[in-house]
Parts: structure tokens; C-alpha cells; sequence
């Protein structure tokens, strides 16, 4: 599932670079269009579930939580962001110093994506400090994170963009699946309506909010709606990964690779674009793509020799 979403964002991101005006081109803009933010929503899922699932097996999970995941996710950034830094120079591209040193907080960009870099780690601290509070209770360090993402999504939408904050609840999300999953796998073996009562009703609400919202003109922040059908947008799409297996080797390599490919992916269309070679959509789609497959798993292989060398203690 990683890697099929792993593919849409390359291609959503793309789309930023191209003229989409053509017949088929304004196609497969309106079709990202109406994925939008969904994009992301999977991976703030797992992540959240992950946590859980790891504190679950091991209770001094946190012993090293804030350097083996939040230092290592933001030493991973930075070695990116730097990569963007070496680019401008060399492309002559101006860069401030300001917005420099915050690109590797992720709080600002040089050409590289960051928003979800830095909701990742504010949320990792978030955890962070829930578990620290709530040291025996999963349950209430979930509500406690859940109350305090609520928090950074108002703070974020005093500061940015709508798209900084409207999918972050995916990731506790995550955790309070962890905590029911047992429940919820019974529960659909013994009445197994509920599944499809479950199912239907998490993608009449992705689809039919935003018709409700413009039919009836509903008096609330749309915003608050898109944050709602972001979690039955990825309820839907858990719920029907247990009945659909889309495992395969390709899929499982991009998921893999899911964070190189996302980071490192606009190098090579910002230097075609330079070049201007962003005259011919296929030729600078096929081109991007080819290159972004080809330094995705070596910045991976790279990483990975950095982790063994600076956090031995393995992390889930």
C-alpha cells in the first residue's frame, strides 16, 4: 500500500512541473486533484500504528524513541535537504540564509519537499511527550496524542497551508487501530456484516461529504469535513486491504524506498526544468521517473550504512 502511494505523490508532485492544459493531461490533473491530501493520509496511518504496535511488544520502547526515530528521521531529511543545497549552488538557483537554515527543520523549503517531514517529527515529539506523561497506560497516552495533534493542527493552520494540517489525525488514527485491532478482527470474523456495513459506510462519507457540504450548504469550515474524510478515507482503504492482497515485489520495493523516492524526487525535475527540458511532458516524466528510481535506493542503501553506524539499537 506504501508503495502504491508512494507512486501517486511522485506523480503529484510531477504534475506541479508540467503543463497540464492537453485534453489527457488535464485528466490526470483533475484525477490527483481528487485524491488531493489522501495521498499522505496511509502513511501518517502506519506510522501511528507502528509505534503502537512496537510499544505493544516492547515496553521500553520510548528508552530510545526520540534518537533511534526522531533523529534519525530528521538526520535522513537533512542529508536530502543538503543534496537541494549542493543543487542550487550548482544551478545558480538563490537561496536565503533564513530560509536556508529552516529548510532542514523542514519549517521552510529550498526546492525539496517538507511539510510532511516536519508534521512527521512534531508528531514523533508529540508521542513523545504523551508517553512520557502517561507512562502505563496506552489508552491515555493515545487520547493525550490525540488531543495534542489537535493542537498542532490549529497552530499549523494559523501559520500555513490547509494541506499541513488536514491528515495529520490519520496518525493517532493509527494508534487507536493498534489498540482495537484485536477487537475489530473478532468482531468481523463473528458478524461479518459489519464488515461491509463498516466498508461502505467509510467510502459514502470519503465521496459524499463534499456534495453534502457544497448541496447544503453547511455553515462549518470545510477544512474540519477534509479532516473527517481523510480518516474514513483510510479506514476504507484498511478495511479493504484485508480482503485485497496487493502484494508484489515492485510495490514492496517502492514501499521500501517510499521516503527516498518522496524526498529526492524533485532533484531531477528541477534540473530539467532548468534545462528546459520540461517542453515535452513524456520526455520529462520518463526521464524524472527513471533517475528518481535510480537514486531512490542508493540514498536508501546510504542511510541504512549511516543508521548502523550511529544507532545500533534497532528500532520498529
Amino acid at each position: 500500500i506504501r508503495g502504491i502511494f508512494a507512486v501517486i505523490i511522485v506523480f503529484s508532485h510531477m504534475k506541479s512541473y508540467l503543463d497540464t492544459s492537453g485534453m489527457f493531461d488535464s485528466i490526470f490533473a483533475k484525477i490527483l486533484w481528487l485524491i488531493g491530501q489522501f495521498m499522505v493520509t496511509m502513511f501518517f496511518f502506519y506510522s501511528g500504528y507502528g509505534i503502537l504496535e512496537a510499544v505493544k511488544k516492547r515496553s521500553d520502547y520510548f528508552k530510545g524513541f526520540f534518537r533511534n526515530r526522531f533523529l534519525k528521521t530528521l538526520l535522513h531529511f537533512d542529508l536530502a535537504v543538503l543534496l537541494f543545497f549542493i543543487l542550487n549552488l550548482a544551478l545558480g538557483i538563490p537561496m536565503t540564509l533564513k530560509k536556508t537554515l529552516f529548510s532542514f527543520t523542514g519549517w521552510e523549503s529550498i526546492g525539496n519537499s517538507n511539510w510532511f517531514v516536519f508534521c512527521t517529527l512534531a508528531l514523533y515529539l508529540l508521542t513523545l511527550l504523551a508517553f512520557s506523561i502517561f507512562r502505563k497506560s496506552k489508552w491515555g497516552a493515545t487520547i493525550f496524542t490525540t488531543v495534542l495533534t489537535c493542537g498542532l493542527i490549529v497552530a499549523l493552520a494559523i501559520f500555513k497551508q490547509s494541506y499541513w494540517y488536514n491528515t495529520l489525525l490519520c496518525y493517532p488514527l493509527g494508534m487507536f487501530y493498534s489498540l482495537l485491532r484485536d477487537k475489530i478482527d473478532a468482531l468481523f470474523a463473528k458478524r461479518k456484516w459489519c464488515y461491509h456495513v463498516s466498508l461502505w459506510l467509510c467510502i459514502i462519507l470519503t465521496a459524499g461529504l463534499p456534495a453534502a457540504y457544497s448541496y447544503f450548504n453547511i455553515g462549518i469550515n470545510y477544512q474540519i469535513l477534509y479532516i473527517i474524510m481523510a480518516c474514513t478515507f483510510t479506514l476504507a482503504i484498511v478495511l479493504a486491504s484485508m480482503k485485497i492482497s496487493a502484494n508484489n515485489k515492485i510495490l514492496y520495493w517502492l514501499g521500501v524506498n517510499s521516503f527516498s523516492i518522496y524526498i529526492l524526487q524533485r532533484l531531477p525535475m528541477i534540473t530539467l526544468r532548468h534545462f528546459g527540458l520540461d517542453d515535452n511532458n513524456l520526455i520529462f516524466s520518463l526521464i524524472a521517473i527513471a533517475v528518481t528510481m535510480i537514486i531512490a535506493p542508493l540514498f536508501t542503501l546510504l542511510t541504512n550504512g549511516i543508521d548502523k553506524l550511529l544507532f545500533k539499537r534497532k528500532q520498529n
